[in-house]
């Protein structure tokens, strides 16, 4: 059991390191086993994760008078039963499903990041129906769509607006 175990975590190690940029460690014979590696697996973790760099959509509600993200996600938090409650999975769909539903033309531009005050400034809610079977999201809400702060950037985040787009909807389940 210790030796197939010890099999596998090599396994891993090498598919793990062949997906890095250059360093100065090299693993054991890395340079003939990397190419057929990249053959094997060639997304590495790509596969199983989503761009870090990609726009994030949020969901927001007015909560008196003030809009509030309104996410249910992360999903391993304790309000979602440490990811067993797959309902913040399902309002991804639903957010899917109304971002399509938006024409272009309707999502306005928030250059000062501020999306709370320019959800408040927007005019009238664009009418959409959530064709979900058993949807999540309905009535008035805001979506967001912005570009995450470059992690260079993490120690001016409190100062730093990130443009964003933002669109309110009358949501029709």
């Amino acid at each position: 059991m210790l030796l197939l175990g010890f099999a596998w975590a090599t396994v891993i190690v090498y598919v793990v390191v062949s997906q890095l940029p250059a360093t100065a460690v090299e693993l054991p014979a890395q340079r003939s086993v990397g190419r057929e590696i990249r053959v094997v697996a060639p997304q590495g973790w790509a596969f199983f994760t989503k761009s870090a760099r990609e726009p994030r959509e949020v969901l927001w509600r007015a909560v008196t008078g003030r809009w509030e993200p309104a996410m249910r996600a992360p999903h391993a938090e304790p309000r979602n039963a440490l990811g067993l409650n797959r309902a913040s999975r399902a309002e991804a769909v639903d957010l899917g499903l109304l971002t399509s539903a938006v024409p272009k033309e309707r999502w306005s531009n928030c250059e000062s990041g501020a999306v709370a005050d320019c959800l408040a400034a927007y005019g009238t809610p664009v009418p959409v129906t959530n064709p979900a079977p058993e949807p999540l999201v309905c009535g008035e809400v805001g979506l967001s769509r912005q570009r995450p702060l470059p992690w260079a950037w993490s120690d001016a985040a409190a100062r730093t607006g990130i443009p964003a787009s933002v669109v309110r909807l009358e949501v029709a389940c």
